[in-house]
């Protein structure tokens, strides 16, 4: 685990916890017993959780699918993954007003990164 600093922030404590747990179940599953690198940095905007994995890997037609969450399921390759524990990720950084981004390489591993704003619900500055 890698952190600078604390970072706070509103979020659902339950959804965050079972997007931590995916993702790193998932490193831990496809990191082929490689050690798995927790980041979590503050950013000005928001917070960047990042997970990496020094495994399998995805191929590109795969981090697409991650991203743009289209269709899960059975895994077209080697590199598996993207199965509904990332499917469940993508939603609850969506529903947190986040992004989720995917970097891989065959045979390198797979980072996984989502962006939290620290609030969802910033209230507009009033206006005299």
């Amino acid at each position: 685990l890698r952190s600078d600093e604390p970072v706070f922030g509103r979020w659902d404590r339950l959804r965050l916890e079972a997007v931590i747990s995916n993702l790193l179940h998932n490193a831990l599953q496809y990191g082929e017993g490689k050690p798995v690198e927790l980041r979590l940095l503050a950013e000005p905007e928001a917070a960047r959780l990042s997970v990496k994995d020094r495994g399998l890997g995805l191929l590109p037609e795969e981090q697409g699918r991650l991203v743009h969450g289209v269709e899960s399921g059975v895994p077209s390759g080697p590199s598996v993954g993207g199965g509904v524990g990332l499917w469940i990720v993508r939603q609850v950084i969506l529903a947190h007003g986040g992004l989720i981004e995917v970097e891989s390489q065959p045979g390198e591993g797979t980072t996984i990164t989502v962006l939290l704003p620290y609030d969802e619900a910033r209230p507009e500055p009033e206006t005299p």
